[in-house]
């Protein structure tokens, strides 16, 4: 089954949580760092989960409460999809 890593902001912690028991009632596995990883976990944890997701859902409230540990796990998020994105283009040209 996929799984779908859950980032949020502080603000949207209560939205993620919903989201990801909601998910999880439809067969999804999910990944959600606030709930699933201690807090002063080391960010090579967090990459190695964005690594294996098949899908990400990032959550952000209108004003977010920015750190520096939240905005790398965007970064990467995004890299990890860019990656994934390019990697399903170039398998899927003939040439």
């Amino acid at each position: 089954m996929s799984e779908i890593f859950i980032s949020s902001s502080g603000g949207a912690s209560a939205l993620a949580r919903k989201l990801a028991r909601d998910l999880e009632k439809l067969g999804f596995q999910t990944f959600l760092p606030i709930r699933d990883i201690a807090a002063g976990a080391l960010y090579p944890q967090i990459l190695a989960r964005i690594s294996r997701a098949d899908a990400f859902l990032v959550l952000v409230e209108s004003k977010p409460e920015r750190s520096a540990a939240l905005e790398q796990e965007w970064f990467a998020i995004l890299n990890e999809a860019s990656d994934s994105t390019q990697s399903k283009k170039d398998s899927d040209c003939s040439w």
